[in-house]
């Protein structure tokens, strides 16, 4: 990210809005290739007032340990059955994509899960609301495109210290 970063946190009415924003915010990063999109987080409150959330972050982390994962198992079966070992290829992929997954599940990256779950505590029940990260010069943009959405924004720029801060990186 810049040296300056703007924070865009967008609320919605309606707990699966804020997820079809962010698919749309990506596909235009993707059509125009420039708004260097960084991590987003997708908060819904239910009815209920259950809180839940995703980030993009995380999931990349989880398909990363994954993918390790399954490879380190494939290895490991791969030299269980070398040394005649029973079990062969496919337990050992079980296992490796299973570490994979717990490896990922340990880990906190992106957006800190304490500060998302308070930010999620405020949103109404029913509702949901998208958290970014961009870079300043195309802020204008993605801000555009959520307020077609139908968004409530708040955005404003932090310095580089808040940014490594909201990403737990101090």
């Amino acid at each position: 990210m810049a040296s300056k970063t703007q924070l865009i946190i967008c609320t919605f009415d309606g707990d699966t809005k804020a997820e079809a924003a962010s698919t749309a915010i990506q596909a235009l990063d993707e059509q125009l290739g420039t708004l260097k999109l960084g991590n987003i987080a997708i908060l819904n409150k239910g009815a209920d007032g259950n809180v839940t959330f995703w980030e993009t972050e995380e999931l990349r982390e989880y398909r990363r340990d994954n993918k390790f994962g399954i490879v380190l198992g494939w290895l490991m079966g791969a030299a269980n059955t070398l040394v005649g070992a029973p079990l062969g290829v496919a337990p050992g992929v079980n296992a490796g994509a299973a570490f994979g997954t717990e490896a990922s599940l340990q880990r906190d990256v992106g957006f800190p899960d304490q500060t998302l779950r308070q930010l999620g505590e405020q949103l109404h029940a029913g509702s949901s609301a998208l958290v970014t990260l961009v870079d300043p010069d195309h802020s204008a943009t993605v801000v555009a495109e959520l307020e077609q959405l139908g968004g409530t924004i708040m955005h404003g720029q932090l310095p580089p210290e808040t940014v490594a801060a909201l990403m737990g990186e101090s």
